[in-house]
C-alpha cells in the first residue's frame, strides 16, 4: 500500500483537513503528484534545515517555554 494514499485516508477518516507529510527522502513523482491533488503539503528534509536556519536567526525561539 502506498505511504501517502494510507496518510490521506486515514486523515480523512478522522475529519483533518489541513495535512503535511514530512518526506525523507524526497517523494516520488507519482506520490508528489497525488499529494497534491489531495492539497497534501510535502516538506523535505531540505525545507525543513531551511525553515530551522530562518527560526533560528529570528531570535522567535527564545521565547517559546520548555
Amino acid at each position: 500500500a502506498n505511504a501517502v494514499t494510507n496518510f490521506d485516508s486515514a486523515t480523512y477518516d478522522v475529519g483533518i483537513r489541513d495535512k503535511v507529510i514530512i518526506s525523507v527522502p524526497k517523494l516520488g513523482k507519482e506520490d508528489r503528484q497525488f499529494a497534491d491533488y489531495q492539497r497534501i503539503k510535502i516538506l523535505e528534509a531540505k525545507d525543513l534545515a531551511d525553515f530551522s536556519r530562518q527560526f533560528m536567526k529570528s531570535g522567535v525561539h527564545a521565547d517559546i517555554k520548555r
